[in-house]
């Protein structure tokens, strides 16, 4: 149980976090802009923080 909540917090919610944020800068959300996924600050040591940095 203690590893898929490891999972989910490491894994899955960066990635859910990034995923919203880029749908809501695609699609020019009003008030939303590039600044909103600088403040999602993903540190996970991986390509997940690559694809992260990518972004800004």
């Amino acid at each position: 149980m203690w590893i898929s909540r490891k999972i989910k917090k490491r894994i899955s919610r960066p990635i859910e976090l990034l995923t919203e944020a880029t749908h809501k800068f695609g699609n020019g959300e009003e008030g939303y802009d590039e600044n909103n996924i600088v403040d999602l600050d993903i540190h996970t040591r991986d390509e997940i923080e690559e694809l992260y940095h990518a972004t800004q």
